[in-house]
Parts: structure tokens; sequence; C-alpha cells
């Protein structure tokens, strides 16, 4: 039983392959195929699209690691060592999302004067030249502080 990794980058890669030296329980079947597509009987393609996937929806890395680690016969190779902790590593790069607005303003000099205002600069992020991004949960007081300096948001 063999697992690949087929990875975005066709040159890196290639040709990685980690013998698995024990038969699968349904259970770990279970888990590689989570993590994988399914080549033929004894041939999962480790694929990053699938494993992204996969940590999206809050598995990790370290899990098919330890998966590897548990039933590879000869050894991780190091290129898929590498694969996964670069995996890990983008995977948890994007902390957190919130919602937001980003805003457009007619010139330069009022997206300046709006980013850098001691009312709006704590409710606001400058983003290019003429546009500002407010987190949705701080709308309401932009708009306030906005109007107290003589601006106003159109609905």
């Amino acid at each position: 039983m063999e697992i690949g990794i087929t990875p975005s980058n066709p040159e890196a890669f290639e040709d990685d392959w980690v013998s698995l030296g024990q038969a699968l329980t349904p259970s770990v079947k279970h888990m590689l195929d989570s993590l994988a597509s399914q080549a033929s009987d004894l041939v999962w393609k480790i694929d990053r699209d699938v494993v992204l996937g996969y940590l999206e929806s809050g598995g990790s890395a370290k899990e098919l690691s330890e998966l590897l680690d548990t039933y590879a016969a000869d050894g991780v190779p190091e290129q898929v060592r590498t694969f996964l902790a670069d995996m890990t590593r983008k995977a948890q790069a994007c902390r957190s999302s919130e919602e937001a607005l980003l805003i457009e303003l007619a010139d330069v000099e009022s997206a300046a004067e709006i980013a850098n205002d001691s009312r709006t600069s704590k409710l606001c992020r400058l983003v290019g030249t003429n546009e500002v991004v407010v987190r949705k949960r701080n709308l309401k007081a932009f708009q306030n502080a906005l109007r107290k300096m003589g601006y106003v948001l159109p609905q």
C-alpha cells in the first residue's frame, strides 16, 4: 500500500511515496479517505486541496503526520514532512476573519483625512490610495465619527 503526493505545483514533490507496512483498519482508511483521493485499491494521492479542506473543517496536519508515522513501512520521506509542515504553517497563518465594509472615497485626500483623523483612525484602515475598510461591528461608531467630520456614508 502506498501514499503519494499530488501537489498543486507539479515541479514540487514529484514521485514522493510512502509505503505502508500494515493493513488499514476501517477507521484509519476512513481518515485517510478524508485526507486524500483514492487512486486505486492500494494508492491514495495526497492532494493539497483535499488537505486544505480537511484543515478548514478543523482537522490537523499533525493527525496526518501521526497516521503516516504509524503506518509507513520505510519511514516518511523528508519531502512529505516538508509538504505537511508547509501546509500546517500556511493553515495557521490566517488567524481569524470578520465581516467588514470596504468604502471607496472620491479622492486620495478624503481617504487620508478619514484614515488619519483621531475620531475615525481606530475604526478604519486605509487600503490602497482612496479606500478604507471598516469592521462591521465598528460601522455605527464610524458613521457617527464621519458625521462629526462633515462626511456622510450613503446607505
